[in-house]
């Protein structure tokens, strides 16, 4: 019986100790510039975030479920209650809000909602029907391309861009730059302007999905790109300055071409 209680503070201040280990790197983690602090405490975790909300249902009175785009955590679901005073975290739990949140992680890529603060509404896209028509199609498309135990930080931060640029870009270009990013991003996208079934070099390009073919091996439904639309897309997807890569015009052709091969290659 000793021994058993002996055996029993042990486990006890291992746990203890493996909690503190596990704040500690947590800790150094956010020190060196990594965003979302982990602080375990027994068996949940309370965890300090930035995302994105791309979408909320709610579930029954007086409840709601987010769906969040995390710097560091991929996709998450977050639940809330919205009764009394709670009702406030509907703003941070709108469609499109960047915040900060502190969940309590229940399960895998499950957790409690219980504060946050608003960082960033985007009030500005809400204001042109042609920016809330490309604001939604961005959250609709990382919703039905993603999954959860993804990194995402990169997609994550091309969407606060492309949010940011939806207030003094032209509409067009912006979704251009998502959906040429997002298929580079999954890589799908060809830039080489070589036929890959038979290695031409090509003056125009035939594209059904991301790959790149000559007219003779061309796919059924393939689309044909001028020299100048392949320019175009290869600035889009190569410049890294934030004001370089708007220097390009962008057609409502090529976007009817790119919205056509996106949806080929990531949602068919």
């Amino acid at each position: 019986m000793l021994y058993e209680k002996i055996d029993e503070k042990e486990k006890k201040a291992q746990e203890r100790f493996f909690i503190k280990f596990l704040n500690f790197i947590a800790l150094d983690n956010l020190l060196k510039g990594r965003i979302g602090y982990a602080m375990v405490t027994g068996m949940s975790q309370k965890v300090d975030l930035v995302a994105i909300c791309l979408k909320r249902v709610f579930t029954e009175e007086k409840k709601v479920k987010a769906l969040l785009l995390t710097q560091t955590h991929g996709l998450v679901w977050v639940y809330s209650s919205i009764a009394g005073k709670a009702r406030q975290r509907l703003e941070l739990l709108t469609p499109g809000v960047l915040g900060s949140f502190s969940l309590r992680i229940q399960k895998a890529h499950q957790a409690v909602f219980y504060q946050g603060e608003v960082i960033e509404s985007f009030f500005h896209l809400k204001q042109d029907y042609t920016k809330i028509e490309v604001y939604q199609k961005i959250l609709y498309h990382i919703d039905q391309t993603q999954w959860q135990k993804k990194d995402l930080k990169n997609l994550f931060a091309l969407i606060v861009f492309c949010f940011r640029a939806l207030a003094f870009q032209d509409p067009k270009a912006v979704e251009a730059i998502f959906l040429i990013k997002l298929l580079m991003h999954e890589g799908v996208l060809g830039l080489e302007l070589r036929c890959v079934e038979c290695g031409c070099m090509l003056k125009h390009t035939y594209r059904l999905g991301g790959e790149v073919f000559c007219h003779q091996h061309a796919l059924p439904g393939s689309k044909m790109y001028s020299m100048q639309e392949e320019q175009v897309i290869y600035h889009l997807a190569m410049t890294r300055n934030k004001q370089e890569v708007f220097k390009k015009e962008v057609s409502q052709s090529l976007l009817d071409k790119l919205q056509f091969c996106f949806s080929i290659a990531l949602t068919s």
